[in-house]
């Protein structure tokens, strides 16, 4: 209950930023993370000092406005409450522990690719798995779902290069559908491609079908050349600029995956910009160290975060027109929600390699924790140790702001790009605090 003699308290770790008349507010303890208050909210919000009563916060209104009642700043106190920004009593502890309800299945159809990567990650051979092991390997991930209350499965085509198999991701496409719809259990489903063999035809096929996409582009031209080559030695980067032009004629949903190394680092600031002009969504990926590459690929972190924070400046500039989802602007950092774990690894993500074996995570596709003879794949997968149980933050983040947006980054890299985040998760509050705002007047909910 709230009343005159309420003492209000600001939750620790706060994060603000000013941005013209509103105020971007981050909540480490908030389901929410980022809110975004109005004037009048900022204003109340700042004659809270742990000390004064609400009866002296009302007194201070009444400096600005002589009309302002206690019954005017009840709703507002509540809102900041609730997204644990103040307190009344005790603070709460962070409870954003919550079951996943959507299962992410990784099939690797193929090994066989039509580039040499100098990042990859995969053994380009010529093993591909066949339709009768897809399809009783799907058959017990469907089961294993619905057992443990995933209402939700999103299914993602790779490889190798996928569209080496297109028959394959037709047909597998259709039939989960209609296994799907018996279950009663929502499915979607992206390739994951170099776009290559992104034709007309495929596009128009993929349409049809209702599949989504997602392109590897590092660059343009010359960047993009440097790392993703052709088997003969010659650059990609023609080839996947007309893949995405027939996507985009043909309306094919799809967003392009950028993956930042040593290489193509300079280039980054340079795409972003083409992106943007193209109204193109895009994510930020790090190079992950693998033993097929080498770790000379790791770009320097501090270069890392002068080149992002000038793609950043480019997005700040054209957020007024279009801006793509902010969730894929710092690798693995989830915006604007907290939350303990970096990703499903562990928990809500299955991999399949072609062999129809198992793991937690595509970059352990040389580690199998078990294969589609298991009685229960989901029980398997969190027996994997990665992001396995309640999993604790680790001791050196735990008092760090940013320790809930991060969530100690991939279990496999061990902070290596943690200087990045710490640095860059500001950069990207403030552009999602932006969409929230420019979004205002329709339905967003997260501004007081």
């Amino acid at each position: 209950m709230i009343s005159s003699r309420t003492v209000f308290r600001l939750y620790p770790g706060l994060w603000t930023k000013k941005l013209g008349s509103w105020l971007a507010i981050y909540s480490p303890f908030s389901r929410e993370g980022l809110w975004v208050l109005n004037r009048e909210a900022a204003f109340l919000l700042a004659q809270i000092d742990n000390r004064r009563s609400l009866a002296e916060v009302l007194a201070l209104a009444r400096e600005e406005s002589e009309t302002v009642v206690l019954a005017d700043l009840k709703p507002v106190l509540k809102k900041l409450e609730r997204a644990r920004i103040v307190s009344k009593g005790r603070f709460k502890q962070a409870d954003f522990l919550k079951k996943p309800d959507r299962l992410g299945v990784w099939l690797q159809l193929t090994n066989q690719c039509n580039l040499r990567c100098s990042y990859c990650y995969v053994a380009g051979n010529s093993t591909q798995m066949g339709p009768v092991t897809a399809r009783k390997t799907i058959q017990r991930i469907l089961d294993a779902a619905r057992q443990h209350n995933f209402s939700k499965i999103k299914f993602k085509f790779a490889g190798g290069e996928p569209l080496l198999r297109l028959s394959l991701i037709i047909s597998l496409t259709v039939w989960i559908r209609k296994q799907a719809q018996r279950r009663k259990t929502e499915t979607s489903f992206v390739v994951l491609t170099n776009g290559i063999l992104l034709t007309s035809r495929v596009a128009r096929l993929f349409k049809k079908t209702g599949l989504g996409v997602s392109v590897s582009v590092d660059g343009l031209a010359e960047f993009h050349n440097q790392t993703r080559r052709l088997v003969n030695g010659r650059g990609s980067f023609a080839l996947v600029k007309r893949g995405i032009e027939n996507l985009k004629k043909e309306k094919v949903p799809f967003n392009v995956s950028v993956t930042i190394t040593r290489e193509n680092l300079a280039g980054i600031p340079e795409l972003t910009e083409w992106l943007l002009e193209k109204k193109i969504s895009f994510a930020f990926n790090f190079y992950r160290p693998n033993s097929l590459s080498s770790s000379d690929l790791i770009p320097d972190r501090e270069k890392l975060i002068v080149c992002l924070k000038k793609a950043y400046r480019l997005i700040k500039k054209n957020y007024k027109y279009w801006l793509p989802p902010t969730g894929g602007f710092l690798d693995r950092v989830i915006f604007p929600r907290s939350h303990l774990f970096p990703c499903g690894a562990g928990r809500s993500y299955v991999v399949v390699d072609p062999a129809g074996r198992i793991t937690d995570c595509q970059m352990r596709l040389g580690q199998p924790l078990g294969s589609a003879k298991n009685q229960d794949l989901i029980k398997t997968i969190k027996k994997g140790g990665l992001n396995s149980g309640n999993r604790k933050i680790k001791k050196t983040c735990q008092t760090c702001r940013w320790r809930f947006l991060c969530a100690g980054g991939c279990p496999l890299i061990d902070q290596i790009y943690c200087r990045v985040y710490q640095a860059l998760i500001p950069e990207v509050l403030e552009l999602e605090a932006k969409r929230i705002i420019s979004l205002y007047r329709s339905q967003d909910s997260q501004l007081v």
